[in-house]
């Protein structure tokens, strides 16, 4: 019989204080399945299954990113060659790693495939086209214009070594 204040774990189906299971806001009552116990042993397992087949955990972490997107890993593998095997933006090919997959923060609709270089700028202009745009003609006008040579700062003299 589990109390008030207390919730049967799935893995060891001990009856435990809420206090022993860890939040998870995804959870109906706020608190994981498993008791504290059993999901460092989950965990501790998982972590070993995963450093012995490294392949398994990279294909589990692209099935589960691309998952979040709504994305098989042929959808991606489609997008890819879509676009060359290269970044949306720059043209440049991965360097080691997936592209990132770019979507609409509004909608969640995937845009494309960008590298990391390209996905951060745009992410930090806000992924906001006006921003973009005004960044685009800032750079345009620094080239046309001639700024003065840059300031040389004199020489701090080196401190003495102990």
């Amino acid at each position: 019989m589990v109390g008030e204040n207390e919730k049967e774990c799935c893995s060891c189906k001990a009856s435990k204080p809420l206090s022993q299971y860890g939040p998870d806001s995804r959870k109906p009552d706020g608190r994981k399945y498993r008791c504290r116990d059993c999901e460092r042993e989950y965990n501790n397992q998982l972590r070993e299954k995963q450093n012995r087949n490294p392949s398994a955990r990279d294909r589990a972490q692209r099935k589960y990113r691309y998952k979040q997107f709504g994305l098989t890993i042929a959808d991606y593998e489609q997008i890819l060659k879509d676009q060359g095997g290269v970044c949306a933006i720059c043209g440049q090919p991965p360097n080691g790693r997936d592209l990132c997959i770019d979507h609409c923060h509004r909608t969640g609709k995937v845009r494309g495939l960008l590298c990391d270089g390209c996905n951060t700028g745009i992410g930090k202009l806000g992924d906001d086209a006006s921003s973009i745009r005004k960044a685009l003609i800032y750079l345009q006008q620094s080239e046309q214009v001639a700024l003065p040579e840059p300031m040389i700062y004199r020489q701090i003299p080196s401190l003495p070594q102990r």
